[in-house]
């Protein structure tokens, strides 16, 4: 039984890539002899595709022939997978359910690399060597092999990935370790570029990270020898002071005598005995003379530097003054701190990239510091919070806004790591001070999302030096 329309496509395949917004041309011919209404509908259509067609309904008299368009909105971000699909054009009546007709639409879509790659950390600090978290994300439409690579442009560092090559299926995030050794510099702290490369067949992407390495003879050092240096020089004053004024030692030169008896004074100045002569008053013990002169003054006393205090920062003014919101991550830099979120690597997609920080309401009056997204201040808050000590400290101790269970990393200097049963967390003098803190709301249990990190203030005492 002959079908009561006709159908034919204009272009009848679609060549297409992310972002683009094919159309093509639908006409039909009613082939019955009733007035119909018909309504063009799209089947197959990938995720997050959308079809617009125009007009919605076409009214065709018996033997009349007319058009629709329908216009795709092809999605860009994250895009469909490439390779080749089949979508159906679909004409049916409005009012007769077994009148239809389904026109098959060859699709391709066209292949899109996307490669984010995130470091952790963006800079970091050692002697010989250290390390990196690279974090790979697939965000085109086809599967990835991909191989890593590290450079500099002095081409002193050693580079070494675990794993050195990563495959990423659509739509995945694969992390790898990234080692680095270069040579110590003897007495001036070096900074190194590094480009981070991850490259496959038709792919490159590429970031950056700095190696800064701690010279062999540190700079404290150099200051402690130039104040033991300077005590030493002011030592060696005060004792040439005191010989200088020491009287002076009498001449081995024989007296010479005098008609009425005595002897007459010496070459040294010194007065020789005679049974007449009186003795000269002497100084006091201990007391330099100039010239035979009693002098007096205080010996100079030279303190040690005082010990670095303990600082205490409240991490939620005066944010909480003006509604809370976004914290610049250097907010605090002049008190010897940088803020910044970072998100789990397991985290939910959304929230992969919420390193930054925000001051916040707890709904009771109280204000509290946690992560978030630096375009939404209550998004992703259960993104732990990292605070980075300018100088290395000695100890810390973070006080919490609120109730619940929070968990404290400690990262120190030398790339070592400890998780702390409490908010304290101190430096024995084996690592350098400490780096890092990253603290971490917990569950309360596995189903349950991570509660706010809620920092209200931070103590901490920097490393001596």
């Amino acid at each position: 039984m002959a079908l009561p329309l006709r159908v034919t496509l204009s272009p009848d395949r679609l060549d297409v890539a992310p972002g683009d917004a094919p159309v093509i041309e639908v006409t039909v011919s009613n082939t019955s002899d009733v007035v119909e209404h018909y309504v063009v509908d799209t089947l197959g259509l990938p995720d997050g595709w959308r079809a617009r067609t125009e007009p919605d309904v076409t009214k065709l008299r018996p033997g009349e022939t007319g058009t629709a368009s329908i216009t795709f909105e092809v999605r860009r971000d994250p895009p469909a997978p490439a390779g080749s699909h089949v979508l159906g054009v679909l004409l049916r009546s409005r009012y007769r359910d077994d009148v239809s007709c389904c026109e098959e639409l060859p699709l391709t879509i066209a292949p899109v690399d996307q490669v984010a790659i995130r470091i952790e950390p963006e800079v970091a600090t050692g002697g010989r060597t250290a390390r990196y978290d690279v974090a790979l994300t697939n965000a085109g439409n086809t599967p990835l092999r991909l191989r890593l690579a590290a450079t500099d442009p002095e081409r002193r560092v050693l580079a070494q990935f675990q794993p050195p090559t990563v495959d990423l299926p659509l739509g995945t995030t694969v992390r790898a370790l990234l080692s680095v050794k270069a040579p110590i510099p003897w007495n001036r702290e070096k900074q190194r570029a590094l480009r981070i490369e991850a490259s496959g067949v038709g792919v490159v992407a590429h970031t950056g990270a700095t190696f800064v390495q701690r010279p062999r003879f540190a700079s404290r050092l150099t200051r402690v020898a130039g104040m033991a240096g300077g005590v030493l020089v002011l030592a060696a004053a005060v004792v040439l002071a005191a010989v200088i004024a020491r009287p002076d030692t009498p001449a081995a030169t024989t007296p010479t005598p005098l008609a009425g008896g005595g002897t007459a004074p010496t070459a040294g100045g010194n007065p020789a005995q005679s049974p007449s002569a009186t003795p000269a008053p002497s100084a006091p013990s201990g007391t330099p003379t100039m010239g035979g002169t009693p002098t007096t003054g205080a010996t100079p006393t030279v303190t040690g530097a005082e010990p670095p205090r303990e600082r205490e920062i409240d991490l939620t003014r005066p944010f909480a003054d003006t509604g809370g919101g976004i914290v610049p991550s250097d907010a605090f830099r002049s008190d010897g701190i940088l803020l910044s979120g970072l998100p789990d690597r397991d985290g939910p997609a959304e929230c992969l990239t919420a390193t930054a920080v925000a001051v916040r309401g707890d709904g009771s009056g109280g204000w509290f510091l946690t992560g978030a997204q630096a375009d939404d201040p209550s998004a992703c808050n259960f993104v732990p919070v990292q605070v980075r000590f300018v100088v290395p400290a000695a100890a810390a101790e973070v006080v919490l806004a609120g109730d619940g269970k929070r968990r404290l990393e400690v990262v120190y200097r030398d790339l070592s790591r400890s998780i702390q049963d409490g908010l304290t967390a101190a430096d024995d003098g084996r690592h350098g001070g400490i780096d890092y803190l990253l603290i971490r709301g917990l569950p309360a249990d596995l189903t349950a999302e991570p509660p706010p990190a809620a920092v209200e203030r931070l103590r901490f005492t920097p490393v001596p030096g």
